[in-house]
């Protein structure tokens, strides 16, 4: 058996196990009634469309640093974006200190 918090979110702890389903302890079914009347699925669903939507965002944010390295364009401290004169310049004043 594997305990789930119910909706991953609820606060409602159940035990489910893959041949028998899932099993309540007592006042967990009046729990997640209640969750679910007050809304709580719902916002369960919004919590995780807001999670992929940020993965997403991060992911696209990674693959284009990827394509920016890879075209030899860098990134700074602060991980902005920088101009490649700047970066040019910056490689330059190295040879001259």
């Amino acid at each position: 058996m594997h305990r789930v918090n119910f909706a991953n979110c609820s606060g409602v702890i159940v035990d489910i196990c893959k041949q028998h389903g899932t099993w309540f302890d007592r006042d967990e079914l009046a729990r997640i009634i209640e969750f679910l009347r007050s809304g709580g699925m719902e916002r369960s669903r919004e919590r995780q469309i807001a999670e992929a939507t940020e993965r997403e965002r991060r992911l696209r944010a990674m693959e284009q640093r990827r394509s920016l390295d890879s075209a030899g364009i860098g990134l700074d401290s602060n991980r902005e974006f920088v101009p490649e004169a700047i970066l040019f310049t910056g490689d330059l004043r190295r040879f001259f200190k």
